[in-house]
């Protein structure tokens, strides 16, 4: 019976680990010191201007690594695409009958969601290498409390598994919802949009005038691009500005994207913690051990 009412009280630990980062029994044992731990799966992602301090807790870190998506960044930045040639493109692909200044939102949603299936797998990456840590926390704690009894042992394992499972699948739904959203629905109502966009487009006069031979510069440079050559648009020179207006307009909706993605995705996974520990583990264990061996 101690040994019972030992196990139910593994989530009360499991919650100090990993909800409140609080490793008093695992000092030297870095990992099981969670916040850390998680944060650390992004490591490789994150610029090293964006590195976020391993002792942060859980619930400080949320907001700083949701304000530093750039893990979520597009593949777009490694191709090797001459500037503005892809809008171009898919611009005279959905040439209509219209107002000559008018973008075709048809255009636009190509171009996105062209740059969403460059990180549609991220999220699912991320989610699953938080859930496999987890699952391997909560084995350990299980299996410390019930080590002296091999049939609670085996029933702990098995309610530790079906659960992490469960809530396992619920991320991976929730997160296939987020970036389905996203490709049905171009809906922005941060004003950041806007502020974003014309800042951006301040950079158009810069480039007609290169384009039209009142600079001595070849080369555009915009804040969050590489340093451009542009002087291959010359001859696509009535097509500039709307293609200009068009990827400017992506620009400004991606940054915005990427820290909504990852803020639902960061929040998801903390209320999904919170509720494994407070609600769904203690009931999962006792359910396993009264009904399988361990109930005996």
């Amino acid at each position: 019976m101690e040994v019972f009412v030992k196990v139910i009280g593994s989530p009360k630990v499991i919650g100090q680990l990993l909800l409140r980062g609080e490793y008093d029994e695992f000092l030297d044992d870095k990992t099981m010191h969670c916040p850390a731990r998680i944060i650390e799966l992004l490591g490789d992602r994150l610029p090293p201007e964006a590195a976020l301090s391993r002792r942060e807790n859980m619930t400080s870190s949320r907001s700083s690594f949701a304000t530093k998506a750039a893990w979520l960044r597009s593949e777009e930045s490694s191709k090797n695409t001459l500037f503005l040639m892809e809008e171009i493109a898919v611009l005279e692909e959905s040439s209509q009958l219209a107002l000559p200044n008018f973008l075709p939102r048809s255009a636009f949603r190509t171009i996105l969601k062209q740059k969403l299936k460059g990180v549609a797998q991220t999220p699912f990456e991320f989610s699953r290498k938080v859930w496999n840590y987890i699952e391997g926390v909560v084995m350990r704690i299980l299996a410390g409390h019930s080590e002296s009894y091999p049939q609670l042992q085996t029933s702990c394992r098995r309610a530790a598994y079906n659960l992490i499972t469960k809530m396992r699948e619920q991320s991976y739904s929730y997160v296939q919802e987020m970036v389905q959203m996203e490709t049905i629905a171009d809906y922005m109502s941060n004003p950041e949009y806007m502020n974003t966009w014309h800042d951006l487009m301040k950079y158009q006069e810069p480039l007609l005038q290169i384009l039209n031979g009142n600079s001595f510069n070849t080369q555009l440079e915009i804040p969050g691009f590489d340093r451009m050559e542009v002087l291959h648009l010359k001859v696509l020179l009535k097509k500039v500005e709307q293609a200009f207006d068009m990827k400017m307009r992506v620009t400004a909706y991606w940054k915005i994207f990427m820290l909504r993605l990852v803020d639902n995705l960061a929040l998801h996974l903390f209320i999904s913690m919170k509720n494994l520990v407070n609600e769904e583990m203690e009931t999962e264990v006792v359910k396993e051990f009264m009904g399988g061996n361990g109930g005996s």
